[in-house]
């Protein structure tokens, strides 16, 4: 994440904000490179005038190449609920919140109760006040399942076994590309990403083929995507084996390439 210009906000007050920042201009400034993970960070730090030399190194994922084949051809059985399931934390930040999720939901119960039935959001790790109370409000309590936190080897266990994942993007801020978003990419699970369409984050599904991201206001967009993949079968080993190699770029065995050849060179790589 980025210092002064972090996604959440500055969280101190402006005396600490300008020794923060002169701070950040002297470490920077000074290193002879610096790696940001997506182009919206290079632009940022690129506008500021902040480093000499800035790079894009993804972020990514813990699994080996070996482990994400044989999840792919695993098959997977039919079952009477269709799980989407979220980890991580929901900050209390008013551009970060499962709002625009929560009311996706009470749109498809509206438009096709049978599939709203089949439906259950599990939330597992740290939520704000603001999500319990709209899922109380919606009457979603028997929908969504709020887990509390979990180590996290059951967080991956837990996106592995999904049917679905969640990814909830602070609103506006197309830079940022949640690091559970690669972890999502890994699970090769579909990946409903709530966010800018046109930011990192949902350019990272979008490559890795495994999803799809609506706007927050886009509530029928996303309903009628958790229509879809409610109403339909399980997806078949095939369709997860066709997007593991693009997946793979993502391993954190592949970038550690990308990183040498950083710490090597001198001069800049050009962009992607």
């Amino acid at each position: 994440d980025l210092w002064t210009d972090n996604h959440m906000g500055y969280p101190h007050g402006r005396l600490r904000r300008a020794l923060d920042r002169w701070l950040e201009r002297r470490w920077l400034g000074a290193a002879d490179a610096v790696t940001v993970v997506t182009e919206g960070q290079r632009e940022i730090l690129d506008a500021r005038g902040l480093a000499r030399r800035v790079e894009v190194v993804s972020n990514g994922f813990l699994r080996s190449p070996e482990e994400v084949r044989l999840d792919a051809a695993a098959p997977r059985l039919p079952r009477e609920a269709f799980r989407i399931v979220f980890t991580g934390r929901i900050y209390a930040h008013p551009g970060h919140t499962a709002a625009p999720f929560l009311d996706a939901l009470v749109r498809l119960r509206a438009d096709a109760e049978a599939a709203f039935a089949r439906v259950r959001a599990d939330f597992y790790g740290r939520v704000d006040d603001a999500f319990h109370a709209g899922v109380a409000e919606r009457g979603l309590g028997g929908t969504v399942r709020f887990h509390g936190l979990v180590a996290p080897e059951r967080a991956l266990e837990e996106q592995r076994a999904a049917d679905a994942l969640l990814a909830l993007v602070p609103a506006g801020r197309r830079e940022v590309a949640l690091t559970k978003t690669y972890d999502y990419v890994g699970a090769l699970r579909p990946v409903l990403v709530v966010g800018p369409p046109d930011g990192a984050s949902a350019a990272v599904v979008r490559e890795a083929g495994s999803g799809a991201a609506f706007a927050p206001d886009d509530v029928a967009g996303m309903a009628r995507w958790l229509r879809a993949r409610a109403e339909g079968p399980p997806e078949p080993p095939e369709a997860r084996t066709g997007r593991v190699e693009r997946g793979l770029r993502w391993c954190y065995a592949a970038l550690a390439g990308e990183h040498a050849a950083v710490l090597s060179s001198g001069a800049p790589r050009p962009s992607r």
